[in-house]
């Protein structure tokens, strides 16, 4: 019994060397001009951080569907906001505002 179970212990380890040298002849290197930076870049050389965030209130924009809900009588309205996200540079001191609109869908189906 204890000779069935280190043999079969050995043999696992042999196959799990064997994959993960296998695994490691597939990595490629990594050239510096490759890597791209994960912030936005100032043109004083300096970086933007985020500042702050602000939201307009939800409201109505006129676009409506039948509702989602199955209801004979009534539609689903689309609501939408604002969403202000404000950065700075950590240099400069240079800012921006950027604007995207969220939006989402309140029922107002009955039967």
């Amino acid at each position: 019994m204890k000779k069935t179970m280190k043999v079969c212990l050995m043999s696992l380890a042999i196959a799990l060397t064997a994959v993960m040298n296998v695994g490691l002849m597939n990595v490629s290197s990594v050239h510096a001009a490759e890597v791209q930076p994960r912030a936005i870049l100032c043109s004083c050389g300096g970086t933007f951080y985020g500042t702050g965030i602000t939201y307009t209130s939800w409201s109505r924009d006129g676009v409506t569907r039948k509702c989602s809900h199955g209801y004979p009588w009534g539609e689903d309205h689309r609501l939408s906001r604002s969403k202000i996200s404000s950065y700075k540079c950590t240099n400069c001191g240079l800012g921006y505002e950027e604007k995207t609109t969220e939006y989402y869908w309140e029922c107002h189906g009955y039967k």
